[in-house]
């Protein structure tokens, strides 16, 4: 006979807070990298040119964010995902639940990527990573068993491919740059160009043009995006698609692989729950920040004094440099956790954690409004620095609202309903 496994979520009483607080920062950490895609035109991203960032205070907030927070953020987030996997699956060990528990997982992991499309479609954010994570998640229940040492072994491989394929892409680059300059040779010898030439020059510009894009591109995604709601979700349901075809297939697939499966393995060595020595946090947080700083550093340093050339973008010491520094973040917040200081701080980001995919759900609400044609219109009406006072409202709100929600509800509203919809059963909401 089949054994099933509870069907309800872990109590509170159960949740690891110093997971929870975490997840927290990480959350909100994210932000300082999307707002950049809510409040800018998304060819920001690719550097600071588009919206002119190159000096002053808003040089600097690009050189902050890209050295503190670019990749890091989401490393851990991801990671945390992977401990999530362990987490969920924990109460099914046994053969006999085993079927039972494949169902919920895989059932609560579909459900992930339904919210991913609807933030992606419906909450008009592109960048959204939830479905990329759910999709990555489908891959992750076999490995829920692996041995901490195997899976670390499994991400130092993949780490190494990941480093030799930015090889691969600085060699395609020049290829690229070869085609498109023969193509450009013939039509300044005024000779007529076949099919294959200006498909060579059109797909090099395009690539440049994530680093110098035409005046006339950016105004008419920006034209779009402050347009009304039907008119944006058109406009970017091409660019959403293609987008979410490619992460499936490209880098972002193994970008939250890579980190999930390390996010396992650390939650079986028991990084997470705050249970290690004051020593090994610290030793943790040094050598994290010792590695990833400058690493981050010198690839900022190589694209800037290049002038945004399009091959300083190619970075095999990414994953690097982004995971020292989310190693120095883990440190920092496992040590923060085990002090007895601002407790009040730690219930709040705990919360912020605990409340996670209802407060990322949020941003796209909240950044909606401000920055897009159905509420105020402002997507780039705000220098790139200035982003940060709306990063830094949002989090005080959530910081406040967060707590203040649990402490009259169990879950976060959307908490509430993946869990319902997972268990096939509505979740008491009240405490």
């Amino acid at each position: 006979m089949q054994q099933e496994i509870a069907a309800g979520p872990v109590q509170a009483k159960d949740r690891i807070a110093s997971i929870d607080t975490l997840r927290g920062v990480a959350l909100l950490g994210i932000l300082t990298v999307n707002i950049i895609g809510f409040g800018l035109v998304s060819y920001a991203y690719g550097s600071p040119i588009p919206d002119g960032a190159l000096a002053g205070v808003n040089f600097w907030a690009y050189v902050s964010v890209d050295l503190f927070f670019e990749g890091a953020m989401r490393a851990i987030f991801a990671m945390l995902f992977g401990a999530g996997v362990i987490l969920f699956t924990a109460r099914g060990d046994s053969p006999a639940a085993a079927t039972s528990l494949a169902d919920l997982y895989y059932k609560r992991t579909i459900l992930l990527i339904l919210f991913g499309l609807g933030d992606a479609f419906l909450l008009l954010w592109p960048w959204d990573i939830l479905y990329i994570y759910g999709v990555v998640g489908l891959f992750l229940f076999p490995l829920r068993n692996v041995r901490a040492s195997r899976l670390l072994i499994a991400v130092l491989a993949m780490l190494v491919l990941s480093a030799a394929t930015e090889g691969l892409r600085w060699q395609d680059l020049k290829e690229m740059q070869a085609e498109a300059a023969g193509a450009q040779a013939a039509l300044d010898d005024d000779l007529e160009l076949d099919a294959e030439q200006q498909d060579a020059i059109d797909a090099w510009q395009e690539e440049l043009d994530w680093i110098r894009p035409p005046q006339e591109e950016v105004e008419k995604e920006l034209t779009m995006r402050r347009s009304g709601y039907f008119a944006v979700l058109v406009g970017q349901a091409p660019d959403v698609i293609d987008g979410q075809a490619v992460s499936v297939r490209s880098f972002y697939f193994w970008d939250a692989l890579i980190t999930m499966m390390l996010g396992m393995a650390l939650y079986k060595y028991r990084v997470f729950d705050a249970s290690r020595s004051h020593r090994f946090y610290t030793v943790m947080a040094l050598l994290g920040f010792a590695v990833g700083l400058p690493v981050n550093a010198w690839e900022l340093y190589r694209f800037v004094s290049s002038d945004y050339d399009i091959f300083a973008t190619i970075n095999p010491t990414y994953d690097l440099g982004r995971l020292g520094c989310a190693f120095g973040y883990v440190g920092l917040v496992m040590l923060f956790c085990k002090s007895g200081m601002w407790n009040r701080l730690k219930a709040s980001l705990a919360a912020v954690g605990r409340m996670a995919l209802t407060n990322y759900l949020a941003h796209s609400v909240i950044c909606g409004l401000i920055f897009s044609g159905i509420g105020f219109g402002l997507v780039g009406e705000l220098q790139r620095y200035q982003l940060y006072y709306v990063v830094a409202g949002i989090w005080l709100v959530q910081l406040i609202a967060s707590p203040l929600w649990l402490r009259y509800y169990r879950f976060g509203p959307v908490e509430w309903l993946w869990r319902s919809l997972t268990y096939g059963v509505r979740q008491p909401m009240r405490n």
